[in-house]
């Protein structure tokens, strides 16, 4: 999704389709990084949806890690947001 112009992988932790607004929390580091972590400090953001750029898939790593999946890559990729 893309906040102040910068693009994070977020949960969604709360769908408003009356308002057109989605809340989430977001996954560190941001965007082009290809593996992330929860922050230390839990906290969410409400964005309008049409920021919401697609859903993706993560795969569990050790220590409370993640990474995108393969279909993941290919489709961040596809779309110039990862190279």
């Amino acid at each position: 999704m893309k906040f102040s112009r910068k693009k994070f992988i977020g949960y969604v932790t709360d769908f408003c389709e009356e308002d057109g607004e989605v809340e989430l929390t977001l996954l560190h580091p941001k965007l082009p990084a290809k593996s992330f972590t929860w922050p230390d400090t839990l906290s969410t953001v409400i964005i309008p949806l049409p920021h919401v750029i697609d859903n993706i898939t993560l795969v569990e790593l050790e220590d409370n890690w993640y990474e995108l999946s393969e279909a993941s890559k290919q489709m961040l990729t596809a779309r110039h947001i990862l190279k």
